[in-house]
C-alpha cells in the first residue's frame, strides 16, 4: 500500500512519495502492448497517478496505446520518448 503488488503489475513499478500520497507508475522496462494492458488490469488501491513514464522501449511488440492500455489508471504527467510506438490514441 499505496502501491499495488509489484508481482501484479511488473513489468511496471510504482513508487510512492510524500507519505504515500504520490504515486509514480514506470513502465519502461515492458516489451509488448498486452504486458501494458496486463499491469493496468491488476487490482490497485488508487488508480490515480502523479506521471507515467516509458522510456527507451524498442521492441517490435510495443507499438500501441489505446483507450484499454490503461483500464482505470489516470495520470497527470505522462513521458514516453525513444520508443517503437506507432499509434497513441484517445482513452
Amino acid at each position: 500500500w499505496p502501491c499495488p503488488d509489484p508481482a501484479d503489475i511488473s513489468p511496471c513499478v510504482c513508487c510512492a512519495l510524500e507519505e504515500n500520497t504520490i504515486r509514480d507508475m514506470d513502465c519502461s522496462s515492458v516489451t509488448s502492448d498486452q504486458e501494458i494492458v496486463t499491469a493496468f488490469s491488476a487490482d490497485m488501491p488508487f488508480y490515480t497517478y502523479r506521471t507515467l513514464t516509458i522510456l527507451n522501449v524498442q521492441s517490435e511488440s510495443f507499438t500501441t496505446l489505446n483507450e484499454f492500455s490503461f483500464g482505470l489508471a489516470s495520470f497527470s504527467k505522462v513521458i514516453i520518448t525513444n520508443t517503437s510506438l506507432q499509434f497513441i490514441g484517445d482513452g
